[in-house]
């Protein structure tokens, strides 16, 4: 290929798997500039986003499991090397973005940023937890495309009747559900969806549907799903779905044929809208503690290659700490 022009082979080689871009890699110092470079990455990530999977941690280690398993496929769970130290706390998924995934583990000291599709993983520096005392925040782990930077943020707050969820990030901010519980009467919650935006670094609030009501969803034992339409605008959100007689459960994806794939009482399911049927993927015998969605990318954690246990380089993903 080296007799075609530059652009030509960056075009071809943007369409390929991930396990031959590795591969290609080594073939020359040429191939491997332009493969480790980021606008490549990003090139590539965008031609392969469309085939999302599941990073699960089952207690034991990490798996992946593509979305469009079939319900039976016992064979469908791939086992994956976390190079990151291993220690006695489990492992918490803090974020996914482009095919990047933020973990931390012993109870947030340890933070790694890791591409599960090649392996690659990255230490990054601890800014000090807990903070004044504080074991409750706000963490999340997004992109900033107008700087082209991965970011991971977490706020400490020091409140008994403030509940956060964990980060999402979406139309480039991390968003959390944050729930104030009323200290005289428990039963009384206030929500409020916070977003903080990944490129001017503030906070904005943003609206929640009219009729949203979490105690419903506590005492009734169902879920309900909605949608914002038109990101920022009230009036767009619609109640998407809603599944009775279920506990707790954490929606993970959704299908071209309006699927969903849900983790629910440390199993897998997929609720299919039209029809309205529950089915479990029985994909084997374990617990899934933990889960989140990725796609495959030749992105790096770090940029170039390197030793993340080294002192003495400066890591490109930035964390943020406030309070």
């Amino acid at each position: 290929m080296d007799h075609l022009l530059p652009e030509i082979t960056e075009d071809i080689l943007s369409r390929l798997p991930i396990k031959s871009l590795v591969r290609f890699q080594s073939a020359s110092k040429t191939w491997y500039a332009l493969i480790s470079d980021s606008y490549f990455g990003n090139l590539h990530f965008s031609r392969l986003s469309k085939n999302p999977k599941l990073l699960i941690f089952n207690g034991f280690g990490f798996k992946s499991l593509a979305c469009e398993t079939p319900l039976n496929d016992s064979g469908a769970l791939v086992d994956l090397a976390f190079p990151g130290e291993r220690h006695d706390w489990l492992p918490e998924i803090i974020g996914s973005s482009h095919g990047l995934i933020c973990i931390t583990t012993d109870r947030c000291e340890r933070f790694y940023v890791w591409n599960p599709s090649t392996g690659s993983c990255r230490r990054i520096p601890n800014l000090g937890y807990p903070i004044n005392g504080c074991t409750d925040y706000l963490h999340g782990f997004g992109y900033d495309s107008s700087s082209n930077e991965f970011k991971e943020y977490y706020l400490p707050y020091c409140s008994p009747n403030l509940y956060a969820s964990l980060g999402t990030y979406t139309n480039g901010a991390l968003h959390w559900l944050v729930t104030k519980i009323s200290p005289m009467d428990r039963t009384r919650l206030d929500n409020q969806i916070i977003a903080f935006d990944l490129a001017n670094e503030k906070f904005r609030k943003v609206p929640i549907p009219v009729k949203f009501r979490l105690y419903e969803y506590i005492y009734y034992r169902k879920i309900v799903m909605w949608k914002m339409m038109d990101y920022g605008v009230k009036k767009s959100w619609t109640k998407w779905l809603t599944v009775r007689r279920f506990n707790y459960a954490k929606p993970l994806y959704i299908s071209s044929s309006d699927e969903v794939v849900m983790l629910a009482n440390n199993r897998f399911y997929k609720y299919n809208k039209k029809n309205k049927e529950k089915s479990e993927i029985s994909v084997n015998p374990y617990i899934f503690r933990a889960a989140t969605l990725f796609v495959d990318s030749i992105i790096s954690p770090g940029g170039e290659e390197y030793d993340w246990q080294s002192q003495n380089q400066k890591p490109s993903t930035k964390r943020k700490r406030f309070g």
